[in-house]
């Protein structure tokens, strides 16, 4: 099975929300002998997709998505899996996307003995922090599929929140991917799974839990309870959950967090495939000068800021509000007439 990037219902909602007058609609492509779905514009150009993690190959036998289109490449697909390795091995070129293969454990105690000899931090750490929590504010509740749309928007505020502080692109600065978000959960194919203290929601996920796996896509805590690792609770709760329902992965998708790695157990490689084109080529080149480049840490980190800066301001609804909740929210509803629907499927209910 494919990821949910590569899904019918991901794609015509990227092409209704975020490419709305493009003309992109889902077609599957092939490259190199291979077939993805992936949305196509017009003139048979494949679109990159902000909010798409990668692309995997189509399940063999499946009917394509219309007739298929022949392209040079694609940016960013799952090209290898491999298992983890302590500490994780860099690959040069490629991006990680850690998950856990539930396929080699014969019980959840067998895996939470073997990632608690592996790491520390994982499930001795987080129940320590479980029981300050319960003392410290009150008992958890944790809900799994809590389809609140204010809710929703305040993760997406969290998250928003966590990218500027820690110098990340803020994707939610546009309405539309907010709307994208939205959307998905108002027709069940997104989740979102909360983490409360006493009635105060503490942390988020929004996840897709579907076919043999579970896709962790977004998540954010309130930074007010960063001390007790909230989202590492609601992970933990949410892995065993996954198991108990007979997946076959735990997928946190594509990044280097650390975190990801107290848990992995193997991890797909990101990169390209077929024969780039020159832009791609110079694209790839200066990441490469990059990954390898040996001057000191703090100009690597001023020419990211720079990068990054340059690349939110080409977001729509760039906020000029400070970094705060309330401010934030108030912002994007000021501008957004119909929050948080406008511009995308209404719900009919």
């Amino acid at each position: 099975m494919s990821n949910f990037f590569s899904s019918p219902w991901f794609l015509e909602a990227s092409a209704d929300t975020l490419f709305a007058g493009d003309g992109a609609r889902p077609r599957t492509v092939q490259v190199d002998g291979q077939r993805f779905d992936a949305l196509v514009l017009p003139d048979g150009s494949v679109v990159s997709n902000p909010m798409s993690d990668f692309l995997e190959p189509r399940s063999p036998g499946d009917p394509p998505l219309g007739e298929v289109v022949q392209v040079r490449s694609l940016p960013r697909v799952a090209t290898a899996r491999i298992e983890v390795t302590r500490p994780p091995a860099q690959h040069l070129g490629v991006v990680p996307s850690p998950y856990i293969d539930w396929r080699g454990f014969s019980s959840w105690e067998t895996y939470v003995a073997q990632a608690s000899r592996r790491d520390w931090r994982a499930f001795k750490n987080t129940a320590r922090k479980r029981r300050k929590l319960t003392r410290d504010i009150g008992p958890i509740d944790l809900t799994l599929d809590l389809p609140d749309h204010d809710l929703v928007e305040q993760a997406l505020m969290h998250k928003a929140r966590q990218l500027r502080l820690t110098g990340g692109l803020d994707r939610f600065a546009s309405r539309r991917t907010r709307q994208l978000v939205h959307r998905l959960v108002h027709e069940g194919h997104l989740t979102l799974s909360v983490l409360s203290a006493c009635g105060r929601p503490l942390a988020y996920a929004l996840a897709h839990w579907g076919g043999d796996r579970v896709s962790s896509w977004i998540t954010s805590y309130d930074p007010g309870a960063a001390d007790f690792s909230p989202g590492t609770q609601l992970y933990e709760a949410m892995m065993q959950e996954s198991f108990s329902r007979g997946h076959t992965e735990f997928d946190f998708l594509i990044g280097a967090e650390p975190y990801k790695y107290h848990y992995a157990t193997h991890e797909r490689l990101v990169g390209p495939v077929g024969q780039a084109s020159r832009r791609q080529r110079l694209a790839g080149t200066i990441r490469t000068a990059i990954e390898a480049d040996q001057r000191p840490r703090r100009l690597r980190q001023a020419a990211r800021k720079l990068a990054l800066r340059a690349a939110q301001l080409r977001l729509a609804h760039q906020s000029a509000a400070p970094i705060d909740d309330d401010a934030f929210r108030a912002h994007i509803e000021a501008n957004t007439p119909g929050w948080p629907w406008a511009g995308s499927t209404a719900p009919t209910d």
